[in-house]
């Protein structure tokens, strides 16, 4: 079996070949042309009937943060969020090769891959192989061989003005709070989410700043006029040439990993040990001056919308060792596991029932949960009220408004959630079927709702607005402004599709092919 990283010009050239002899793909999926039955990709193979992958990768993660091993609990601990999609990355070719019939029978496996980025895969599949009594050969490309995306370029007058701010952000945090014998809160997250909970504190008296780790311009223009402040305690990090190698390697022993006979310890501690290189001092810098705020400042508790990803498991931990209670409020739909068990804050504020049963399947204590509605859901109820927004129209319509919810597009080189199952190819289907309706439906106008972080809006807009012969229209903007446009919204497993139906909006939630059932209809009033 011939086993390639990625879709680059060796799989296509092999897939064009017509090999008789099987090809694995590990990321991405192989081209369109390419039928062959003994062809597999792992975006393919592995989906929702793998989902102990999902439970095992969390699993994993949280036992590596209470190892005997201070430093690397520490590593495994502030880079949570993403060593679980690291370990996503290593199990599921543990998963593929379990199948008898999918290895293709015995035989030597041939490896093509790039070392800066694949040595991992390599050093997996050479334990898989072993294991099986098979011979594994490698085949190394150079780096400059493979085709890179262009990474994003910032913004030209943000990258001017970050040394400017960085130098005032103290200065212009000195102006006095009305509220500063109030009890204190400090708020780290998305606006979208937390902004209401500032407002609300405010209205109520209490003294309430936001932590960045750099300074947040539109932040401190929106609030502090209304007395909030804002903690800026990131730095620039270090170069990795002046980290001394010693400082990089300070794990010790790696206890074993082991997932169905196959030891992962010594490729995770490669993972945390390079992690803590390139942005170890950077966070230990971080923790070390927001200690110093909380000590003086003693707020009565820190507020986050997430708890897995640096900047929020750093707080975390700073908070901890001060005995500061942090909370989450709940920052989407709980439909992968990841974002949300196991907990690291004390509490979790949750939007409705439905939540807390799913978050208590994930075996999240119901004395860490408080059921407090969504603040950013209520927020979105009174500016909706606010716009006089028509009742939803009937449904049956002969030229109907359909608005659809798009995900956030699947990027190949980090597998995401199996239960999801959203991958390049399901992504392209769904929109298919979407197109393939429209067809269907004379008269039918489509509205389009990117995922704010979405990469590929460009090449999305064309696909969508040129193989379709119904009107396609890509929109933009808050949601209360686009509902009252809709007749139906159509939800890629969307937060902001289950806040149309909680307003009242018929929704029907596309999922990909192979997902699992992430958001079930009863629970959330979706029509299916």
């Amino acid at each position: 079996m011939k086993i390639f990283a990625r879709c680059d010009d060796l799989a296509a050239v092999f897939a064009a070949s017509g090999a008789a002899e099987p090809g694995l793909l590990l990321e991405g999926d192989w081209p369109a042309a390419s039928t062959s039955s003994r062809l597999w990709s792992l975006d393919e193979a592995i989906d929702a009937r793998a989902q102990w992958i999902d439970a095992t990768a969390a699993w994993l993660a949280a036992e590596l943060e209470c190892g005997p091993s201070r430093v690397r609990s520490a590593a495994a601990a502030t880079h949570a969020l993403a060593l679980r999609y690291y370990l996503v990355r290593l199990l599921r070719p543990i998963a593929f090769f379990q199948d008898a019939a999918a290895r293709g029978g015995p035989g030597n496996l041939e490896f093509f891959g790039t070392p800066e980025r694949d040595d991992d895969y390599a050093a997996l599949l050479a334990m898989l192989a072993e294991r099986e009594g098979q011979r594994l050969v490698v085949h190394w490309r150079p780096f400059s061989a493979v085709r890179e995306p262009a990474p994003a370029e910032a913004s030209t007058w943000r990258a001017r003005l970050r040394p400017l701010a960085a130098r005032t952000a103290g200065w212009l945090d000195r102006r006095p709070s009305p509220h500063a014998s109030a009890a204190r809160f400090v708020l780290c997250g998305n606006p979208r989410i937390l902004d209401p909970l500032c407002s609300e504190l405010v209205s109520r008296g209490a003294d309430v700043a936001w932590l960045y780790e750099q300074f947040a311009f539109r932040s401190w223009l929106r609030w502090r006029p209304q007395g909030v402040g804002q903690w800026v305690c990131g730095a620039a990090p270090a170069p990795v040439s002046d980290i001394p190698p010693e400082h990089a390697l300070p794990f010790g022993a790696a206890p074993p990993l082991l997932v169905r006979g196959v030891d992962l310890a010594g490729l995770v501690d490669r993972w945390l040990e390079q992690r803590c290189q390139h942005a170890g001092e950077r966070w230990q810098g971080f923790q070390e001056r927001l200690a110093a705020r909380l000590r003086a400042a003693r707020p009565r508790a820190i507020v986050l919308d997430q708890d897995a990803t640096p900047l929020a498991r750093t707080a975390i931990a700073a908070a901890r060792e001060l005995a500061i209670p942090t909370w989450v409020v709940q920052h989407g739909v709980t439909g992968v596991r990841f974002g949300f068990a196991p907990l690291a804050a004390d509490r979790i504020c949750v939007a409705d029932e439905a939540s807390r049963r799913q978050l208590r399947a994930w075996e999240i204590p119901d004395r860490r949960m408080h059921v407090t509605g969504s603040p950013a859901r209520d927020e979105l109820r009174r500016r909706l009220a606010a716009v006089c927004a028509p009742a939803p129209h009937p449904t049956g319509l002969p030229e109907p408004t359909l608005l659809l919810l798009l995900s956030n597009s699947p990027r190949d080189e980090r597998p995401d959630s199996v239960t999801f199952h959203l991958t390049t190819r399901t992504a392209t289907e769904l929109l298919a079927t979407v197109q393939s309706a429209l067809r269907a439906w004379p008269g039918a106008h489509l509205l389009v709702k990117l995922h704010p972080r979405e990469q590929r809006a460009a090449e999305l807009r064309a696909l969508l607005c040129s193989s379709s012969a119904q009107p396609v229209s890509i929109v933009a903007g808050p949601l209360e402004r686009l509902l009252p446009r809709a007749d139906v919204v159509l939800s890629c497993a969307s937060t902001a599709g289950i806040d149309a139906a909680a307003l009242g909006w018929p929704v029907i939630q596309l999922l990909p092919r192979g997902s699992g059932e992430l958001l079930p209809a009863d629970e959330y009033g979706l029509l299916g």
